[in-house]
């Protein structure tokens, strides 16, 4: 991301490729409840018609000048009162006022051969609507700048720009938005907006792409600890009717060749699981219905074969959650809507929690036996991830710069305690020797 031009500030502000600048607003306390805080960073361009990399800023700075404006204010007023479809409008939304891309940073120029990386958050674009429903996942969304339609963000894990259509259909699905089918490319731009009720939630939850072969593709010859196993005196009961009782879809990982298999391990990155949770605080106004849906649907999608009795009984727990109760009819309305979709195969699982260790729940292990094995196993797993940070370390050693390895050294430049170090130190001392007699020959050929 060197490449990548850094934020600064100016007074200027002609539209020219030299000196362009999205400028935050002059009053830095115009809008406390914007956190300028953020993981997220976004890149701002001269405009549609000038694609080229100008900055790469906080999204919470582009939120603060949508919700309180800056000197393009007069322009983005000028293209509302002229109004979308008449003459002047889209020479001002084309040439007049700048871009910016939320989905992906960009190197240099805004096309897909230049993205360097996802910046966390997908836009959605919902033109001729006055309202966008409700939703965890919405981290914000404005009026666009027709003013008949809306911009929404929604933070996003797995984007790619090979799976950014998929990720922009299912949001819009799950979220009840009717979002613009032109919208849905990796490198939409959005043309500066404003909008002073501008809604923000940085505590929204973050929407997690799951390719649809990936939990099929999962290699596990690498990764099972097939040579343990902890012996139970007690069978597990095993209930008979499984289709109405399942709280998560672990068991499908240990069928087939792996139903003997005590538990897995996933090394490289944690896999996903569908577990449905009721949140120990309270759910308040706004959030209450979309969190209703997402519940009974992963229940549904967990017990294929379940009735309505079965989400309505489930639905009680969950509603006892809401500040107030959604009222009966909402919620049968939701039930309704579930078991519509799951008969005609439009509802998918919601993968909603990450794990790196998965025990197989058809073998009877006490709870004392699944905190070793998980205490164990996580042990191990710190232990694979230091060696390779100090075999990294010791791979980009910088001769020049540091003179020989030493223990006491490659402490410092990996972070690890000389404590650590000197732990593992009997795996590389051999491979250390030799790098830094080689140092020292290169040092007396080159005298």
């Amino acid at each position: 991301m060197n490449n990548l031009h850094t934020y600064i500030q100016q007074n200027n502000y002609p539209l020219t490729d030299s000196n362009f600048r999205i400028e935050s607003p002059k009053n830095e306390s115009s809008s406390p409840e914007i956190s300028k805080k953020s993981e997220f960073r976004v890149n701002t361009f001269l405009g549609i018609k000038k694609p080229i990399v100008q900055d790469l800023i906080s999204v919470e700075e582009i939120l603060e000048i949508i919700k309180n404006g800056n000197e393009y204010l007069p322009v983005i007023e000028k293209a509302r009162k002229i109004g979308k479809g008449n003459d002047g409008y889209d020479d001002i939304k084309t040439y007049k006022l700048p871009t910016v891309r939320f989905n992906f940073q960009y190197r240099d120029y805004g096309r897909d051969d230049n993205i360097v990386a996802p910046t966390g958050l997908i836009y959605l674009d919902a033109d001729d609507t006055d309202t966008i429903p409700d939703s965890i996942y919405v981290f914000a969304k404005w009026k666009s700048l027709s003013n008949t339609g809306y911009g929404v963000l929604v933070k996003v894990e797995n984007l790619t720009k090979a799976n950014h259509q998929n990720v922009y259909n299912e949001l819009s699905e799950i979220m009840g938005i009717k979002s613009d089918a032109g919208a849905r490319k990796a490198n939409q731009q959005n043309v500066l907006s404003y909008d002073t009720n501008l809604y923000h939630n940085p505590d929204s939850l973050s929407y997690t792409y799951i390719e649809k072969e990936e939990i099929k593709k999962v290699s596990f010859s690498n990764i099972i600890k097939r040579n343990i196993r902890i012996p139970s005196n007690e069978p597990f009961l095993k209930n008979e009717d499984k289709a109405e009782n399942r709280d998560d879809n672990i068991d499908d990982y240990f069928t087939g060749e792996f139903a003997d298999v005590p538990f897995l391990v996933f090394p490289d990155e944690k896999t996903k699981i569908c577990q449905p949770f009721i949140p120990f605080r309270a759910i308040e106004e706004g959030r209450r219905n979309n969190s209703m849906l997402s519940f009974l649907s992963m229940h549904a999608m967990l017990n294929e074969d379940c009735n309505k009795e079965y989400l309505i009984q489930k639905s009680y727990d969950m509603n006892n959650k809401m500040n107030p109760k959604l009222p009966k009819h909402e919620v049968n309305s939701i039930i309704r809507n579930v078991l519509k979709k799951r008969d005609e195969g439009s509802l998918e699982m919601y993968y909603n929690k990450e794990r790196r260790i998965l025990i197989n729940p058809n073998m009877n292990f006490t709870k004392e036996e699944r905190r070793q094995i998980t205490g164990r196993e996580i042990g191990n797993f710190r232990k694979v991830k230091t060696s390779l940070l100090i075999n990294q370390t010791i791979e980009d050693w910088d001769f020049e710069a540091n003179g020989k390895i030493t223990r006491e050294k490659v402490a410092e430049k990996s972070g690890k305690s000389l404590g650590t170090i000197k732990r593992y130190w009997v795996n590389f001392k051999d491979f250390v020797r030799v790098l830094n007699t080689d140092y020292n020959l290169r040092e007396k050929h080159s005298r």
